[in-house]
């Protein structure tokens, strides 16, 4: 939603043929996110990777009057989709780069003024701090999400630290030497025999909430609960 609402106010602002944003996935390889016409419609064209990178590489904006016979790309794909001039801005955060925004004009349409420059550079300076905002406050809430889901086994130190590490926690896991737990109520056959189902469901939420208390603060983790025992690490 956030990149559609830049490349409409890219499209209002700038009179040009395809708008597009592109960014860095976990590889750091420029990935289309969205691109649309002048009509607003999406556009199928790819955006030149010889120009994007160059952009992404110098961190500096580009403005080329004659992208086919530019010496600094080499892309037969500007050659092909007959871009006359074009536009690609380094979108940069805070600590790294976070993409490209690019605008283009396709065949014999008009060259782009130092002003169209300008403004497109202040206005990727904008959309940059967008951007990052978001992607900073989806990782937030991932974050919290994963903790919350980590707190309902692990102390809350704990969930914390396997949420904030999340990324480097291998599948299959560690080895490591831990020690388990496993508790339960003496004579709870007998005893639940002779108490009414809702006397039993008492007496085990008061157990289970006293013993995973107990272990929480002694930062273990709980595994499970069976029947009237439970099993901890």
């Amino acid at each position: 939603a956030l990149l559609d609402k830049i490349v409409g106010y890219a499209n209002q602002i700038l009179d040009v043929d395809r708008v597009a944003i592109l960014l860095l996935d976990e590889n750091n390889e420029l990935v289309s996110k969205i691109a649309r016409d002048r009509r607003g419609a999406d556009s199928a064209r790819a955006v030149p990777q010889s120009i994007a990178r160059t952009a992404l590489r110098d961190r500096v904006a580009i403005l080329t009057d004659n992208a086919g016979a530019d010496t600094r790309f080499t892309g037969q794909s500007i050659v092909l989709q007959q871009i006359r001039s074009a536009i690609c801005v380094p979108l940069l955060g805070s600590e790294q780069p976070l993409g490209v925004l690019y605008v283009d004009h396709a065949g014999d349409a008009r060259d782009f003024a130092d002003e169209d420059f300008d403004l497109c550079i202040a206005f990727a300076g904008i959309a940059a701090v967008a951007i990052e905002n978001s992607q900073f406050s989806q990782r937030i809430q991932r974050q919290m999400v994963a903790r919350s889901n980590f707190e309902r086994f692990f102390t809350p130190q704990l969930a914390k630290r396997i949420a904030d590490s999340a990324e480097t926690i291998r599948l299959g896991g560690d080895k490591r030497s831990v020690a388990v737990l496993f508790s339960d109520v003496r004579g709870f056959t007998a005893l639940a025999e002779s108490m009414r189902p809702e006397e039993t469901a008492s007496l085990l939420t008061e157990y289970f909430t006293e013993m995973v208390d107990c272990v929480f603060r002694n930062e273990g983790a709980l595994d499970k609960f069976m029947g009237d025992e439970i099993m901890a690490q």
